[in-house]
């Protein structure tokens, strides 16, 4: 596996509804930089996980 280190981590909510809001918001706010993307239930409400 080669070395990988994103400008960024997103994490968003796995609710299909919101997919492509979050898919519009990313290319308009993380093009062309790097990026991870994480889908959780719930999103950013279980933040202390991370």
């Amino acid at each position: 596996m080669s070395d990988h280190s994103p400008d960024a981590t997103i994490i968003t909510c796995i609710d299909f509804r919101f997919q492509p809001f979050i898919n519009k918001w990313v290319d308009e706010n993380f093009q062309p930089r790097t990026y991870d993307r994480v889908a959780w239930a719930g999103g950013i409400k279980d933040q202390e996980v991370f």
